[in-house]
Parts: structure tokens; sequence; C-alpha cells
């Protein structure tokens, strides 16, 4: 959460904007740019809003500089203002922050300056500009030893006017170093236009950053360790042809499947997962995750049990220690994360490993601190995700737990055998990416369907076994997005509480699909009926009955039944996202939301 950029070089200020924009999505409530002019503190500029309101500010001053820092904000301390807004100054020093600091009152306390804003940042600076050290790096150095909490810093002064001083602790920071320049950000999207080559910053580190420059330092110790290559492009990053990052990721989502698949080694990540069962160790499997990640590890969990009979089960992250779950070293904990920076689920690994557990990641961003933290990671391959509400990382996900569940069902199988299983899989899973078309040829019909339904003040989604998780997925996709409430539920509760919900028109999402529990689905279809529901059905090509049965029906392909959560989730991505655009919401950046959720 928030978006923090700093730029060394030509026009910093024009492109320290630019790198926030990019980071939109990590914040919006506020945000404000701090730049260097010779022989003075550095002059801020804030505005509430976003960035287009900040731009509007800046025009009719002179921002020409060659050092300049900036910040997208996402409100944790102190509602939105230009007061609260960041960067925040203390004497000639202007910092930007993301993350909390647990101890700020406390440290508040003992400053001798006069706070001014409700936010934890502000104490940051003071306490820095009252730190004793000599240089601005000393400075830094000495303050962040008395934060509790979570930080990511990119400090400026004109004590020191060439330099960005930055620090981390369980928050992202990246720093990119060319011919011309350097840049800082949250996120490596801001860095990727100047250099795909990234230093990331582990924790407890801090960095001295100059022009084609940076010094990375632990406890006053050098740190020497080769740049990141990233292999994405700035044009992955940009929305083409299409009028929203969601539009476009959820049409990118055979390519993130295809990659995933192409781009990992297989056979190593088995070998690796043989490793953990042979000698008989591992019993369980938990998987914890937040949000859309915690969707797919509903569904890994259901299919690990149903092909390796390995009895496994999905935790929610944020309860993983709340709720003191029993763990120890017999458990492969699997943590799934989009961004790999997500605090919840980074706890959750840290109380498995103090517990004994084993901890596999599966993320999309190389160099995260889930990946750093976990004993080995499987990336996906899905490519910079910029839309709040996550799609294709989805589908990727589900494509790799697919795959590792057959890996631990192959161990009992032997490898003449898991060869055959494996190979089967990928192409079934190939399968999936080439038909997917077959559901965006359908988008006419879906935006038809919106049209019927968009008058709805609430929705339900219903499915059975394995598509339980994909209608919570559904539900969550609408009310994201456009703000219209919705619940995804297991059909055969309906009844049990839920149906109360049904009046007259009440759209009900029925995933129908052909399979053991599609019988009992159509119990479920016209007991909505009954009650006067419109129901929308996701069902399989080729099926005619339910055609007469319910209002409105998106088909999708016929794959096998592990592989239907990966398909049926396409056509409620559309539906979510064509009725947000009916109501007119921000489709790419929901309000209250951010993507990488890096505080708890």
């Amino acid at each position: 959460m928030c978006g923090i950029v700093g730029y060394i070089g030509d026009c910093a200020t024009k492109n320290v904007i630019e790198g926030l924009r990019s980071l939109e999505y990590r914040g919006y409530d506020s945000a404000g740019v701090a730049l260097m002019r010779d022989g003075y503190a550095p002059f801020v500029i804030k505005s509430e809003g976003r960035i287009g309101a900040l731009e509007m500010k800046i025009n009719g001053h002179n921002t020409e500089t060659g050092i300049a820092i900036g910040h997208t904000r996402w409100a944790t301390h102190g509602k939105p203002s230009e007061t609260n807004a960041h960067p925040h100054i203390s004497g000639n020093i202007a910092l930007v922050h993301n993350g909390i600091i647990e101890n700020y009152l406390e440290l508040k306390e003992q400053l001798n300056a006069t706070v001014v804003s409700d936010t934890d940042t502000e104490v940051i600076a003071h306490l820095i500009d009252e730190s004793p050290g000599h240089s601005l790096f000393d400075k830094v150095r000495l303050a962040v030893k008395k934060l509790e909490g979570a930080y990511a810093l990119a400090v400026i002064s004109s004590d020191d006017p060439d330099t960005i001083v930055v620090a981390r602790k369980k928050s992202p920071l990246v720093v990119g170093i060319f011919e011309d320049g350097a840049v800082v950000a949250s996120d490596i999207h801001a860095v990727l236009p100047y250099t795909n080559e990234i230093h990331v910053l582990h924790d407890d580190e801090l960095a001295i950053v100059e022009k084609n420059y940076i010094s990375i330092q632990k406890d006053l110790e050098e740190i020497e360790r080769d740049p990141l290559e990233i292999s994405w492009s700035v044009a992955e990053t940009s929305k083409g042809d299409f009028n929203t990052f969601m539009d476009k990721e959820i049409h990118e989502q055979p390519i993130a499947i295809y990659d995933t698949m192409i781009k990992n080694n297989w056979d190593s990540v088995t070998e690796d997962i043989y490793a953990l069962f042979a000698d008989g160790l591992i019993s369980n499997v938990i998987l914890t995750a937040c949000g859309t990640s915690l969707h797919a590890c509903m569904i890994g969990s259901m299919i690990i049990e149903g092909v390796s009979r390995v009895r496994s089960y999905t935790k929610l992250a944020s309860e993983m220690e709340s709720s003191a779950t029993i763990i120890d070293k017999n458990d492969l904990v699997i943590a799934i994360s989009q961004s790999g920076e997500t605090a919840d689920t980074l706890q959750a690994i840290r109380y498995a490993k103090r517990c004994g557990a084993t901890v596999m990641a599966i993320v999309n961003t190389m160099g995260s601190s889930i990946e750093r933290e976990a004993d080995f990671t499987i990336h996906m391959a899905a490519g910079p995700e910029i839309s709040v509400a996550s799609t294709k990382a989805f589908v990727a996900q589900l494509s790799v737990l697919s795959m590792v569940a057959i890996a631990i069902r192959s161990i009992s199988w032997g490898s003449f055998h898991a060869g055959k299983m494996f190979t089967s899989a990928q192409h079934e899973i190939y399968r999936c990416a080439e038909d997917m078309q077959m559901i965006f040829d359908q988008e006419d019909k879906i935006k038809e369907i919106i049209n019927d339904i968009s008058g709805a003040k609430s929705m339900l989604y219903l499915g059975r076994g394995l598509n339980v998780p994909v209608a919570l997925e559904g539900a969550l996709k609408l009310k994201e997005i456009s703000y219209i409430h919705a619940e995804g539920f297991a059909a055969g509760e309906m009844k049990h509480g839920p149906i109360a919900l049904i009046e007259e028109f009440t759209p009900v999402v029925a995933i129908a699909t052909d399979g053991p529990t599609y019988k009992k689905m159509l119990s479920s279809i016209e007991e909505a009926k009954s009650r006067g529901a419109t129901i929308v059905a996701i069902a399989t090509e080729g099926n005619e009955e339910i055609e007469e049965l319910v209002d409105h029906v998106i088909f999708i392909p016929n794959v096998g039944e592990l592989f239907v959560p990966l398909m049926a989730t396409v056509p409620l991505q559309l539906l979510a996202m064509f009725m947000a655009e009916y109501v007119g919401t921000d489709v790419d950046k929901p309000r209250n939301l951010a993507k990488s959720v890096t505080v708890e």
C-alpha cells in the first residue's frame, strides 16, 4: 500500500510524477512531491485526491530539479488531507513512507518539534532531523533503530543534495541504477522505464543512492548482491488498446497460463516435492493466503486431497497465528501471493516456520519478501497485474496448484505414472488456455445480461464442490469493483439462511457445470427460481437442458473436472467488469482498496 518514487537525474519531478502514475493502484487518497532547489530546503507540493489533482497544483511552479521524491497515499494514520499527505518535512529533510510505525505515539512524546499532522510519518521526519548523525545516511540509520513496525523510506536533504537515502523493513523497496541517474520505488513498475536490473532491499537494510551508484548497507557493513533482471517490459504495464487494465488482464489470461506452464521446470518442482514427502515426514498440506489468493488456496486444498489423498486444508493468513493454528514439522505450508509482499501472508509464513513447518511460496514477483522467507518458491509468470482486482494471477495460481497436486500424487505412483500424469495435466491446462476464447466470444451476451440485472442491490453466487470457491471469488470481484453487495455460498447452505435474501428479481449466479454435483445444483436453482430470483447460470457447452430452466446462461468449454474452476471464473470476471462499467465506478482503482496490502 502507498506508492513511493524517488528520482535522480534530468527532469526529476516529471519522472517522479510518471512513476507515481504507474503506482496509483497502490494508493490514491492524496499525493505529493518534494524537490531539491539549490541552497534551499526541499520544496513540497501536496494535494488531496489523485495524481491529476497534484499535477494541476504543480502547474505554475518551477519544478526543474535533478532530484525529487514523491508519494501516492492510502490512508492509515489520519484522514486523507493535504496536511496528512506525504512528503513530510522537518528542517532540511523531506521523506516519504510506506508502512505503519507501531510506536509512533511513544516517539512523538520524545520529540522537540511540534507534530502538525495525524500521521506516523511526520514523526519519522522529525526523528531523523533531530538525529545526532553527521550525514543524511547516519541520521536515517540512527533514527530507524528506534522504529517499531513496518517501513519503506526515501529521504532527501539539502545537506546532501545529490543523494536519496532509503531504508526498508517489512515493506517493499527497490532501486534501479542507470547511466544517467537512479530511481527508487515501492514497486518495479516505476523502475522498468529506466532499467530492468532491480536492486531489492531486504529487511533492516539501508542504501545510499546517487546517480548511477548504490551502496546497500546493514549494520554498517556493505552488502554485495547482484541485481535481479526482470523480464517484464514497459509495454506490459500499459493498457494498449483496452479501456482498462482489468479488461486487458482478463484477456491476457491464456498467455498467463501458457507462460506459467512453459517457464517453470516441472521436473525440478517434482523433485523438490518428492524430497519433502519421500521420508514420510509430511502428512498435511496447509494453504494460506488472503483475498483472491485465498480462493485459489481453497480450490488447491480440494484438488490436493482429491488427487493425492493427502490431508489438506486452507487457513486465512491473517488468522493463522491469531487462532493458534496447530502446525508442526510434519506440515507443508503453501503460501500464495500475487505481489509476494502481502503482510498477513508474511506473518503466517513466519509463524509456520517458528512451528517447524516447511514453507513453499507461489508468487508472481521475483525477489519478493515471501520468496526470500520461504524454503522454496514456484513462480507464476502472469506478468505485471496493474488492476487492483486480481484476474490473471488467479488462473496462474490455479495452474500451479494443479501441477503441485499431481506432483504430490506422483510420489505414491512412481516416476513412470507421474510422467504420464504430468503430460496429461499439461495438455489439459494448455487446452483451457486455448479454449478460453469461447468465453470471450460471449461478451456481448454478458453485456445483455448486465442490462437485465443492472438494478440489483444485492447478488448471490452459488456453487458446489470445487465451484464453491469460484462462487466466493465471483462475489468478491463484483463487490470490490462495482460496490454492489454480493455473497458467495455453497449451494447446499442456501436453505439454511441465505435464501431469506432472495426476493423478486434478485440475481442469483449459479455455477452449474457438468459433473457429480450438477443435479443438486439444479435443485438449488429451482429453489431460488421459485422465490422470484433471476437466474444466471454458468454451464458446460452443449447443455441444452439448462437453457430451459434459467433466465440467462453463459457457457464454458467442456474440460476435465479439476480444471473447471480455471474456466468458470472467467465469465464471472467479465460479469463484474461490465457491471462496474455500467454503474460507472473506477474499474481499475476501486475505492478504499490498494493492490498490494503491505500493512496488517
